[in-house]
């Protein structure tokens, strides 16, 4: 970023959440993830915390009664001008300066009455929803055409629009189809960021954003900027000549490789051939099938598999008529492009994406946050199949855009980029506090069979049944937990979850410990069920090997060894129910394998997603009122019980299998066409032993062989 970056970052002056998002980002923040909490009023808004929603309020106050009396959302831009209403009713104008000049939502450009007739049905469906009266019409009507001049689209960090925002200060950037700066957004901080790092703009009237798609033929740009916008561009973009005869291009027959300009009298730039007329219409019948295709792909009338068998099509007519760099190739190609990643068609990603890229690259600047996202995309498709250095070629500058503008620590970056190898060859011996320069014995002939950490300690859990506590001090105790076999430890917060067996035989109980509670140096037994009572067999022979619980402590789910999996929804804590009321979310699967893992995720409103990890499969299943409403066998062949690991913050599921290490989202696991997750090739053909995350950051601990002597 210029030095002066602070002139292209601004914190939003308002915005809103498109419908189709609502229940996936803090309206406060724009924070993404598992923790979010509905509004308890309309339950139709959600919160990462107290101090967003309180902070948010006289902004949602309105939106509130509104979703309440009519049991629905606004369009984001309807309600985006009811809390432009509201701060503009409380004198909260957004004062700011632009290269020196003063401005503020009372002084944003709103063309007079150009858009009367939009602003006059607007104020209509406005009317709707909002009928308190916070302002008047003409105030309404002047909101509406200030967005339609000013706003920018509102996106997450992977590129996708989630909404509208109103920007006072950048909003003073102009229009240009070769633009030079891009907008992003860290949380709610707009961010504009150079498309070249070598032409970076000083100031915000040496800078030009594109307001629409600039990836269009000229004669398109200009009449959506008409009528969008109500103005004839005359960018830099628009009077290069040449650059748009190239966007429109037309392949050459003659020599191949060269183009012609999409004109009945065109030569190729390179043979010089004349174009017959025979070619001529056949370019022309391709370039309005595109036109065409493309007002099919912008509607949102039609399926995905349609537009799909659309796109193929038109590809067809395509060949030998668009050049390779033709943007009205963009539309069929992306359609592909999309359909390919979601079916994990790996080379038609490959393919696919590298066409997107051609056609990009010859129009866009190479730091271009457009260009950055493709190149990312493809660069984790090149991983899938092994190919590292076409990987690495792709991603050269990307991790650098990216890391200025969403931050170094990013999560998603951290978890893509920079796996970087160790090999164990040395090691330092840990030392016993209690006698300096003595190693540490504490643990000495303890055979670890399973583990959890909470607060400051570890608890190492054995296979005859005891359990080690060991704190940061390397301070430790143990106790008996269960007489005969310990299979499985959780932690939450004071309380430790076990399963294990205290007789002879298969009889698994669930034993909830106080942590904090010593009685008789071991931590309070604060409840003990039987799993025997619960199991849909009615007997003892199938043993319980995984537990884990919600950090709300308002559910918890057990893993058998048949592959089913129980689960309890209310206060594990206090509930006598707990000894009896669970129900089924798996049933038995042997040829799965065992449960080696199990995670609970918590989504916007009530919905619950369990992701449970066997020995042979990863199965996720959306829980609603106590009632599992969709079910996905994801592409993972699963895992052992320490080569997986989840983040309740993020809902995130990592499995390390052999060849591949899958990621899934629990708030994706909703569709019901299914949800694939993504992969990277990592460790390939190398035993998998460990699998942990560390703040931001996966470790993966292979066997492999040794690298020197």
């Amino acid at each position: 970023m210029p030095d002066h970056k602070e002139n292209f970052e601004e914190e939003v002056f308002c915005f809103a959440i498109a419908p189709k998002y609502l229940l996936s980002y803090c309206h406060g923040c724009l924070k993404d993830g598992s923790e979010l909490r509905k509004c308890t009023g309309c339950r139709m808004f959600v919160y990462c915390s107290t101090d967003c929603q309180k902070k948010d309020w006289r902004m949602h106050k309105n939106e509130c009664a509104s979703c309440k009396k009519y049991d629905g959302v606004a369009s984001d831009e309807v309600r985006l001008v009811m809390r432009l209403a509201q701060k503009w009713a409380a004198g909260d104008m957004g004062e700011t300066q632009a290269d020196g000049i003063h401005r503020s939502l009372s002084t944003l450009g709103y063309h007079g009455d150009t858009y009367d007739p939009k602003a006059d049905q607007f104020v209509e469906d406005f009317k709707v929803f909002f009928e308190k009266r916070v302002v008047g019409d003409d105030v309404i009507k002047r909101l509406c055409k200030v967005l339609c001049i000013n706003s920018f689209s509102l996106t997450n960090q992977y590129g996708v629009t989630i909404g509208i925002s109103l920007c006072i200060r950048l909003s003073a950037i102009d229009h240009s189809c070769r633009p030079n700066i891009r907008c992003a957004y860290r949380l709610t901080t707009a961010v504009m960021v150079p498309t070249l790092n070598s032409r970076i703009p000083l100031s915000l009237n040496d800078a030009r954003h594109s307001y629409i798609n600039e990836l269009l033929p000229k004669s398109l740009r200009r009449e959506i900027l008409k009528r969008d916008y109500n103005f004839d561009c005359m960018c830099d973009g628009c009077l290069d000549d040449e650059r748009n005869d190239r966007m429109e291009a037309w392949c050459c027959v003659n020599c191949q490789d060269g183009w012609l300009p999409p004109r009945e009298d065109a030569k190729c730039r390179s043979c010089n051939w004349n174009i017959t007329m025979d070619h001529y219409e056949l370019c022309r019948v391709a370039v309005e099938s595109a036109k065409a295709g493309y007002e099919v792909f912008e509607s949102g009338k039609y399926k995905l598999e349609s537009k799909v068998i659309l796109a193929k099509k038109l590809m067809s007519i395509f060949k030998d008529t668009l050049h390779e760099f033709n943007v009205l190739r963009i539309p069929s190609l992306r359609i592909l492009y999309e359909s390919a990643i979601a079916e994990k068609r790996t080379m038609d990603m490959l393919a696919f994406g590298n066409g997107l890229l051609c056609v990009h690259s010859q129009f866009q600047d190479e730091n271009d946050l457009a260009i950055c996202h493709l190149k990312y995309g493809l660069a984790q498709a090149y991983k899938s199949v092994g190919r590292d250095d076409d990987c690495r070629k792709m991603l050269s500058g990307v991790r650098e855009v990216f890391g200025r503008v969403y931050g170094p620590r990013s999560r998603w970056m951290s978890v893509d980029f920079g796996w970087r190898r160790f090999n164990f060859f040395d090691k330092n011996v840990v030392q016993d506090p209690e006698k300096p320069g003595e190693k540490f014995l504490g643990l000495k002939d303890v055979c670890v069979d399973c583990w959890c950490s909470g607060g400051d300690a570890v608890y190492l859990g054995e296979s005859r049944g005891g359990v080690f506590r060991l704190s940061r001090q390397l301070d430790e105790y143990y106790w008996k937990a269960y007489q005969t076999a310990l299979s499985a430890l959780h932690a939450v917060e004071k309380y430790i979850f076990s399963v294990g067996e205290d007789e002879e035989g298969t009889n698994s109980i669930l034993k909830i410990w106080k942590g904090d509670h010593l009685e008789k140096a071991a931590p309070l037994l604060h409840r003990e069920i039987r799993m025997s009572s619960i199991h849909p067999s009615g007997h003892c022979s199938v043993a319980a090997c995984v537990v884990t619980a919600h950090s709300s402590l308002s559910s918890i789910a057990v893993g058998f060894v048949d592959g089913t999996v129980l689960y309890y929804q209310g206060n594990i804590i206090k509930d006598k129910a707990l000894f009896s009321r669970w129900f089924r979310i798996r049933e038995a699967s042997p040829l799965d394998g065992s449960v080696s893992g199990l995670a609970l995720a918590r989504l916007p409103g009530e919905k619950l997603v369990a992701f449970v990890i066997t020995t042979k499969a990863v199965n996720s299943y959306v829980i609603e009122n106590k009632v599992v409403t969709n079910t996905l066998k994801h592409d993972s062949p699963g895992a052992s019980k320490d080569c997986w690991t989840f983040d309740e913050r993020t809902g995130s599921v990592v499995v390390a299998s052999r060849d591949m290490v899958f990621f899934y989202e629990a708030d994706q696991c909703t569709e019901t066409d299914g949800y694939r997750g993504r992969c990277l090739q990592l460790g390939r053909s190398h035993e998998k032993l460990q699998l942990i995350a560390i703040g931001e950051h996966l470790v993966l601990l292979t066997k492999q062989q040794a690298l020197i002597a």
